[in-house]
């Protein structure tokens, strides 16, 4: 669990993962909100989210406390995944907030049974990019890099590729901070492969390709994000031509308008402390 302050906003998480994604959401906010803001980056473990903002030293009291559900528990399909899910927790989870936002709209079916008043504290989609994305930085000659968890059909999908003769490496797991940036700045493209097989959208990693100014290779997305537009197949891994440049420039432009900081301004304007 981790707690940190950038500007005047406070992030909050229960473990090493999500704090690393926390410092990715913190690096898209180049200005103050102008209000003290709190954001709880995974709402699964509330007593380590606690543990963690006592830590902190006393500052001012947030005026919006939100709540970012990072689990992938329908894919785009609607199907359930590995995570199963209880409305009695749902409802505790979203009531803690003044907002909820959950990065997958195909996990709306989960808030179907909130009352209207907690139903309308959740928000669903992407926002977590920067309002200005960097221009497309490869490392020409640098590796496809893949970086998360192993588990055996990610093993197999890397090995192909592999293979085939593309350039492809795979980080150690639990490669973070300021190690795992490292990697990608030499790198010359992000790969995607989904740790099951459906189809369903890893925003914090398309946030790390974004924030490094690499190109995506991924397995299918779900919506917004569409094949050939915004991403490569991994039967295009061997790309080196102009898609590349031309997916990137498409990959961030719509990040761009699913930026965190208007995401935040725009939840500050609903509670009438900032003007639109």
């Amino acid at each position: 669990m981790a707690a940190f302050r950038h500007h005047d906003v406070t992030f909050l998480s229960p473990a090493r993962v999500l704090t690393d994604f926390a410092h990715d959401l913190a690096d898209t906010l180049p200005a103050p909100l102008g209000h003290p803001v709190e954001v709880s980056v995974g709402l699964h473990r509330p007593a380590d989210l606690a543990r963690a903002r006592a830590t902190l030293p006393p500052g001012p009291d947030p005026v919006l406390r939100l709540g970012l559900q990072t689990e992938h528990i329908l894919d785009a399909d609607g199907m359930p995944l590995w995570q199963s899910w209880h409305i009695s927790t749902v409802q505790a989870e979203v009531g803690a907030y003044d907002a909820v936002l959950d990065l997958s709209p195909a996990n709306a079916e989960v808030y179907e049974a909130l009352s209207p008043d907690l139903r309308a504290r959740v928000r669903l989609g992407p926002h977590i990019f920067p309002g200005h994305p960097p221009p497309m930085d490869p490392a020409p000659e640098g590796p496809i890099l893949f970086f998360g968890g192993m588990n055996p059909r990610r093993t197999r999908r890397l090995a192909k590729l592999q293979r085939n003769g593309i350039n492809v490496a795979a980080l150690p797991h639990a490669t973070f901070g300021a190690a795992l940036r490292e990697q990608i700045a030499q790198a010359s493209a992000v790969l995607n492969i989904h740790f099951a097989p459906a189809r369903y959208t890893e925003a914090p990693r398309i946030l790390k390709a974004i924030l490094a100014g690499k190109p995506l290779i991924s397995e299918d997305l779900a919506l917004p994000f569409l094949e050939g537009t915004h991403y490569l197949t991994l039967a295009d891994a061997a790309a080196r031509d102009a898609r590349l440049k031309t997916s990137y420039e498409a990959l961030a432009s719509l990040c761009a308008q699913h930026a965190f900081p208007a995401f935040l301004q725009a939840l500050l304007v609903e509670k009438g402390l900032t003007a639109r």
